[in-house]
């Protein structure tokens, strides 16, 4: 393999790398964003009884 190709091999892999994080990231907010939704319709359920 020539530099040139392992150079485009680690950006490729940095590349995919990074989506793969960005899409975990997504997912926990998302988790997160939920669980703050769960809690706070909890809290409405208490009061309301």
């Amino acid at each position: 393999m020539s530099i040139i190709e392992i150079i485009i091999k680690v950006q490729w892999i940095q590349k995919k790398g990074q989506s793969i994080g960005f899409l975990l990231d997504l997912e926990n907010g998302l988790g997160n964003k939920r669980k703050m939704v769960q809690e706070q319709w909890n809290e409405e359920i208490i009061k309301n009884h």
